[in-house]
């Protein structure tokens, strides 16, 4: 079953969304500081899941705060990615965590080569570059797809996730908008490419629905960690239905 999309209007009152944004920040951020976790991968997992989810809430906040929507609009691509990324852990967690956790070292290693390639005054430590370039050559073919830790393409984890309208409608589009590619752009809002019209700025959901769909995906992440960790889920599944509360009105 597909998640819904949230349509605003630019009409709707800017009061009542930062307001609904703020609650929700302040309600993720009190379980944060207070969370009691035992010491297992999935609930440290869900833990990382849920601080990334708190900062991109607030970051989006400042940026519309700044009217600095393009940005604001690429933190909500982000947010639709971690959701994803999320859920399809969660849902084979023994095969799914190690590959996300050991992917840090493999593109570790690519970056080290990176920086080598084009600084080669540069000095890394050797022991772990070492460490790094075994590890790298022993599991190197498990990560066919580049700069990615699964071996599947986030376009079918949005679909195994029930995440596809998502990525649809705002990752995909997110993606045309945060790179410089015009004719892709165009071609996403459905209108005659003109190399002469730069203003992508105009093609962009107004910034109250940003900060709506910013604040959708949180609670949607939030009801899907409830779920998962459902033997310690008492706080958290309380932070998930007050933040859920905060959006029912719209």
């Amino acid at each position: 079953m597909q998640e819904p999309l949230a349509v605003y209007s630019v009409e709707e009152d800017w009061g009542n969304c930062l307001k609904m944004q703020s609650n929700m920040i302040r309600h993720i951020h009190h379980y944060l500081v207070n969370e009691n976790v035992p010491y297992d991968l999935l609930t440290h997992f869900t833990s990382y899941a849920i601080s990334r989810i708190h900062k991109s809430l607030t970051a989006v906040r400042m940026l519309m705060e700044s009217e600095l929507l393009a940005d604001a609009r690429s933190i909500l691509r982000t947010m639709v990615e971690l959701v994803v990324t999320y859920r399809y852990i969660v849902k084979s967690l023994e095969k799914s965590i190690s590959r996300f956790l050991e992917f840090d070292d493999i593109l570790s290693y690519e970056l080290i080569c990176a920086w080598e390639k084009h600084k080669p005054s540069l000095r890394f430590d050797t022991d772990r570059k070492n460490y790094l370039a075994a590890n790298y050559a022993q599991n190197k073919e498990r990560y066919p797809i580049l700069y990615h830790w699964c071996d599947v393409t986030l376009d079918s984890m949005a679909d195994e996730t029930g995440m596809k309208l998502w990525y649809d409608a705002v990752y995909l589009p997110g993606t045309l908008h945060d790179h410089p590619d015009l004719p892709g752009v165009c071609e996403c809002v459905n209108r005659p490419f003109n190399p002469l019209d730069l203003r992508i700025q105009s093609d962009m959901p107004p910034g109250t629905d940003v900060m709506k769909k910013s604040c959708q995906l949180a609670v949607m992440l939030l009801e899907s960690a409830a779920a998962a960790v459902r033997e310690e889920a008492g706080e958290l599944e309380d932070t998930w239905k007050r933040c859920r509360e905060e959006l029912n009105p719209f």
